[in-house]
Parts: structure tokens; sequence; C-alpha cells
């Protein structure tokens, strides 16, 4: 696994326990807990987005406001945020639905219910998905 401690996460859930779930999860694989930041929709990540760099941003699919999938959209429209690389956690195992995720750009894909080692190996792709901006 790569190292972890320097990496900045966002997480993008409506549901508090997967949040601290996944905060879990990353502390567990090394990561800096002062490094993570949290948003319980598209929306309120958009304004983390717009105030700070992130390594990786986690984002579950249904979520009120505005959902992963708008929100991936709206990333990848955006001419400065378009390079993020992007996870999405979700439920959902539809094809078009994860077709649809592909088709506009997620970087990695993780299905629910998910170990720990399914985990890591999904952030590591995450992670090595996008250059840094800059």
């Amino acid at each position: 696994m790569m190292l972890m401690k320097n990496k900045t996460f966002l997480i993008i859930d409506d549901y508090e326990v997967m949040i601290q779930i996944i905060i879990t999860n990353l502390v567990t694989l090394g990561a800096n807990r002062d490094n993570i930041l949290k948003a319980s929709n598209g929306v309120e990540a958009l304004k983390a987005l717009k105030q700070h760099d992130f390594d990786l941003v986690i984002s579950d699919w249904n979520m009120p406001v505005m959902n992963g999938l708008e929100l991936l959209k709206a990333i990848r429209e955006d001419a400065t945020l378009c390079r993020t690389s992007v996870m999405m956690i979700t439920g959902e195992a539809e094809s078009k639905i994860l077709r649809k995720v592909v088709e506009v750009g997620i970087d990695s894909l993780l299905l629910k219910p998910f170990s720990l080692a399914s985990f890591s190996e999904k952030i590591e792709l995450g992670l090595n998905a996008r250059q840094p901006r800059g």
C-alpha cells in the first residue's frame, strides 16, 4: 500500500455511520485523520472542493440534494476540478448505473459491502488515477 499519511480525502455521504466506517478504514491504512474532510451531499462537496485540494474524493451514489453521479458530472465539467480523482462507493450493482459512472469518468468504484482489502485496493487505484492539479 502506498504512503497515505500526507494524502487528503473528501468523503461525501449522507449517512454518518458510513462516513465513520470510511474514516476508520482510511486511518487503518495510514491516512491522517486531520487530512480527511466530510460532506453530506454533492453541493457541500463542491464548496469544499473549491476551497481545498484533495488527493481523492470518495462519494456515495445515493444522496439528497445532489447525488454521486451529478457530483461526478459537476467535477468533470469544471476546468479547475476535472483532474480530481473520484472514487464512488455504492450498493447499486445495476449494470446501467455502473456504466453511467464509467462513462462520466469515475476513477475507482467500490461496491458495498466491502472488505478492508478491497477498500485498500480501490483507494490505491483512485489515488493513482490522475495527476495532481497544478
